[in-house]
């Protein structure tokens, strides 16, 4: 048996190896306590020049042992060196709010994951196109799909996808502060995907079983990350939600129930929000009147007023507990894990033994066969992006490198999962 469409997109050729915390323990002799960033937030109309030293390009350079010696994490984090996620319920209107916090704190916008960046390759080619040369339970699956029936037994591994990409999203997120010292915006996170899942369960959507393999999954995953400093989440009623869904042409999702959209809110309101307030902030703002009358510039006042520097004061108060460093040692160790060891953060994602009882999420070895060789025959899926002649690409016999992550996500074939700039 074999791992189903998107899901072997994801899973085909990783290694696995053991993670170690102190993987890069070499890199730098015992440091004194380092001088923590200023606890507040500053807005960009109050902030003024900034003097540190310029990016790191962790996009084409890794970060290893030898540039730890001279490129010190510490010189580039500051006060704005934050991650902030706006969430809430569908249709909440989170992309606006959050690229317009990232515009006024000069923040990087890292829209919501979404199966595109797994269903369009490099070159613009849809490998949905591919689907009738597949077998029904191979063939793409998106949200879109979703809503039009969300019985398909390929809303398991459309689930399981989705937080595959939601947790790479996070890592590059993790990668991007760590090496510009630039705070980001996320429109939802890895962090509530158990959400949707939990709702998906209790609608009849997926079963009770792959609910159990992926927290399963999930609990062995989320512990690699540094949970964000500030969650925003816009409150709207579930009626407020389907007259939105409605206006956006959604009312006819067979997903999309107001049963659905009432277990989104209850599993948001008395699970993830009461745990992630644990370690991070939380803003809550009733956004039924939103997005005409939505005061985004008193959120920034707001966020400006939070202090982040709690478990700095005290050691027992987990809030930003994973954002407290010591030594300069340890932040080089978080900065090398998400900047070069994200293969073996991906490691844990070769399919562990929970998922062996929920055969939504496996293919036959005759259908998976038939995938690997339409998809990796695919226009500008052969070879890796900058190598396929038919696509145009030139200069092939003078070409020696390729990115150094390309290789692990074959055939998903994309390094980086949040925009450049």
């Amino acid at each position: 048996m074999r791992l189903s469409g998107a899901v072997v997109a994801f899973s085909a050729r990783l290694t696995k190896y053991p993670l170690c915390e102190s993987s890069c323990a070499f890199l730098l002799p015992r440091q004194s306590s380092l001088r923590q960033p200023s606890a507040s937030i500053t807005s960009k109309a109050v902030r003024g020049e900034v003097i540190k030293p310029a990016p790191f390009p962790y996009r084409k350079k890794k970060f290893g042992s030898l540039q730890s010696w001279y490129d010190r994490t510490s010189s580039r984090m500051d006060e704005n060196s934050k991650v902030i996620v706006v969430d809430g319920p569908p249709a909440a209107g989170k992309t606006e709010v959050a690229k317009e916090i990232a515009e006024l704190l000069d923040f990087l916008y890292v829209p919501e994951a979404h199966t595109d960046l797994v269903y369009i390759n490099s070159y613009g080619y849809d490998m949905k196109q591919l689907d009738p040369q597949l077998p029904p339970r191979a063939r793409s699956f998106t949200m879109d799909d979703f809503n039009k029936n969300p019985f398909d037994e390929r809303a398991a591994h459309l689930q399981l996808l989705m937080y595959k990409m939601r947790y790479l999203q996070y890592i590059d997120v993790l990668t991007h502060v760590l090496n510009t010292g630039q705070g980001v915006v996320l429109d939802r996170s890895v962090y509530s995907d158990s959400v949707f899942l939990n709702a998906m369960t209790k609608n009849g959507y997926v079963s009770k079983k792959f609910r159990w393999a992926y927290n399963e999954l999930r609990r062995t995953t989320i512990r690699e990350l540094m949970r964000p400093h500030l969650v925003v989440y816009l409150d709207v009623s579930v009626d407020e939600v389907l007259k939105r869904l409605k206006k956006r042409g959604e009312e006819n999702s067979k997903a999309l129930t107001k049963q659905y959209v009432s277990d989104l809110e209850n599993f948001y309101k008395h699970e993830y929000l009461k745990g992630i307030e644990e370690h991070a902030h939380l803003l809550v703002y009733d956004w039924n009147e939103a997005p005409e009358a939505g005061d985004v510039e008193g959120m920034i006042e707001d966020i400006e007023r939070l202090e982040f520097a709690k478990h700095e004061e005290d050691e027992h108060d987990p809030k930003m507990k994973d954002w407290w460093w010591p030594v300069e040692e340890e932040l080089a160790e978080k900065r090398y894990k998400y900047s070069s060891k994200r293969e073996e953060l991906m490691s844990y994602f070769i399919m562990p033994g929970a998922f062996y009882d929920c055969p939504e999420v496996w293919l036959s070895s005759e259908e998976t066969e038939t995938f690997q060789r339409i998809w990796e025959n695919a226009p500008g899926h052969k070879y890796f992006p900058g190598y396929n002649a038919s696509m145009g690409d030139t200069n092939l016999l003078f070409k020696y490198k390729s990115d150094y992550r390309l290789h692990t996500y074959q055939p998903a074939r994309r390094s980086w999962w949040i925009p450049e700039k």
